[in-house]
């Protein structure tokens, strides 16, 4: 059975929504539900242990609101933990597993990186990110344990855990279909009202099914947890980041890259886990500011991008950093840069694609090599030069890297203006134009990047020479060895100025050729020997000074 999980803030753009997920991702819902919650629904619960309360809880499949019964289960008063009543019954919320739950977010976090952040979940994330937002003069949170009605049904996706911006209150329209991002409940004013959609509270939504709150499911719901709580904290610091766009207030929509990144940087630095980079690793040609197109169900290398960089960020320049570009007014690629001028934040990016390239960051070591296309697939053996084409658009901000094969000797490496390029050497880095001054003629890999540009087709021009065979043996034949009459061949040694022998047999081995070839001084045998001979298979025999011998079958076809 194949599980896929998915971490969901609701973003309104155009009645379209981004799920974020894990494994996969896919639209699930659309803009606000079709209906409100009932303005029945006691809003005044009672804080008592074991009282049952309703929630309207929207469905992800109808896109509706659904009222679910919820029994209080754990209490400080400012934190609330609610379990569905019929997941409790069924034996998919272990209360005791719930008590854990309670005590690491409200109040220990003993695997964190800092003492500073040892307090729990709550405690902590807000230390850094700020309090969640105040309704009715108070900054109660609620979390709800629940089957998430997300068309789950024994296999295929879920959603692990979501924030629904939907139970704040918005400057609404009174119509139901639009809002005023940008309004205070100062300045909303008719024919909008300064109300809430569904539940006027904070809350996170935990799934109970197929992720069972139990033992084996406590470590991906507290990564879960610590990973919405960000989404929560984020809507109160600003409510541009990644989640709706509005004609009305004149906003458009920022994908939500950076919030994403946050939210899974959370649970790495509380020592409940972290995603998995590999997705990014594999396909790095992904803008830094960049997301998903709408509809995607390929999110997972965007999740991977956005959570490895904000780690990179935060091993590299600290929590300090991270508080400030969360609570800058910018959004996305501006609230980094406004941390750094133009050289600092240049230096930060190559120096963000030198630590993926390397294989670890600051502190932590990556779990796979990040992808690489061997440019032997772009060369020929009688060639000194090609043209590198990839047929692809490099966002900005984005990067490609290239092998280079070890019987090649990088001679340059040139591009246009926009196109930057650096190479590698046993992790050493250095510019394209560096290689004479560099003294290394093995060059392992190149790194094209794009910075404020968009590149389409990005092109780039190697010059090179062999300096061994591309195959495992010495001796190496040309795909089409005699043309007109004339036998090309390349035979590489190590031995300079060596003499080779050369012999072409019949399949009787009847001698039809004898020559004599001279290394040059890296011990390299190349050239070109003139005969005449008729369609068939001949035998290509090989025999250097030091005795050792190849041979090559040769198809000859007139």
């Amino acid at each position: 059975m194949s599980i896929f999980k998915a971490f969901l803030l609701f973003s309104f753009s155009a009645s379209i929504v981004f799920p974020y997920s894990e494994n996969c991702g896919s639209p699930l819902i659309t803009g606000l539900t079709l209906n409100s919650a009932r303005s029945t629904i006691d809003f005044n619960r009672s804080q008592e242990i074991g009282s049952s309360k309703f929630f309207s809880v929207r469905n992800l499949s109808t896109n509706e609101l659904e009222e679910i019964e919820f029994k209080l289960l754990s209490t400080d008063g400012v934190s609330n933990f609610y379990g569905e009543i019929a997941e409790i019954s069924n034996d998919h919320i272990d209360l005791t597993v719930v008590e854990e739950l309670f005590y690491t977010f409200t109040a220990s976090t003993l695997d964190a990186d800092s003492l500073n952040l040892q307090s729990g979940i709550r405690t902590s994330e807000e230390s850094i990110l700020g309090p969640p937002p105040t309704i009715n003069d108070g900054t109660i949170v609620n979390i709800l344990l629940l089957d998430i009605r997300d068309g789950y049904s024994n296999s295929g996706e879920f959603v692990a855990g979501f924030f629904d911006p939907q139970d704040q209150y918005m400057c609404l329209h009174e119509n139901g279909s639009s809002w005023l991002p940008s309004a205070t409940i100062a300045t909303c004013s008719y024919p909008y009202n300064w109300q809430s959609n569904s539940n006027g509270e904070n809350i996170i939504y935990i799934d109970s099914n197929p992720s069972i709150i139990n033992e084996n499911g406590l470590g991906d719901a507290l990564f879960t947890l610590a990973h919405e709580y960000q989404h929560l904290l984020h809507w109160n610091a600003d409510i541009r980041e990644g989640y709706f766009g509005s004609t009305d207030g004149g906003w458009t929509f920022h994908n939500p890259w950076l919030n994403e990144g946050i939210s899974d940087l959370m649970p790495s630095i509380l020592g409940l886990g972290a995603r998995d980079f590999s997705h990014y690793l594999e396909n790095p040609l992904i803008g830094l500011d960049e997301w998903s197109e709408i509809g995607s169900t390929s999110t997972l290398p965007y999740y991977a991008k956005s959570a490895l960089f904000f780690q990179y960020l935060y091993e590299l320049k600290g929590l300090s950093v991270i508080k400030n570009i969360f609570t800058h007014s910018d959004q996305g690629l501006l609230s980094v840069k406004s941390q750094f001028d133009d050289k600092e934040f240049k230096s930060l990016y190559i120096n963000w694609i030198q630590s993926l390239v390397r294989g670890e960051l600051e502190i932590t070591p990556l779990n796979s090599e990040v992808y690489s296309e061997n440019i032997e697939n772009y060369i020929s053996i009688g060639m000194q030069s090609a043209t590198i084409e990839t047929g692809k658009t490099m966002p900005e901000y984005s990067f490609a890297l290239y092998s280079v094969p070890d019987y090649l000797s990088t001679l340059s490496v040139n591009s246009n203006s926009e196109l930057k390029i650096f190479l590698s050497s046993e992790n050493e880095f250095f510019e394209s134009e560096n290689i004479i001054d560099s003294g290394v003629s093995n060059v392992e890999k190149i790194i094209v990047y794009t910075q404020d540009v968009e590149i389409d087709n990005p092109m780039y021009d190697i010059f090179y020479k062999h300096i061994s065979s591309p195959a495992k043996n010495d001796l190496f034949i040309f795909p089409n060895p005699i043309s007109e009459n004339v036998l090309s061949y390349r035979y590489f040694s190590d031995v300079g100025n060596g003499e080779l022998s050369l012999n072409l047999l019949d399949l009787r081995g009847r001698m039809i050729l004898s020559a004599q070839s001279f290394a040059d001084d890296l011990g390299n045998h190349s050239g070109i020997i003139s005969l005449n001979i008729s369609s068939g298979i001949y035998i290509l025999n090989s025999l250097s000074a030091s005795g050792a011998s190849e041979s090559r079958l040769i198809s000859v076809i007139k």
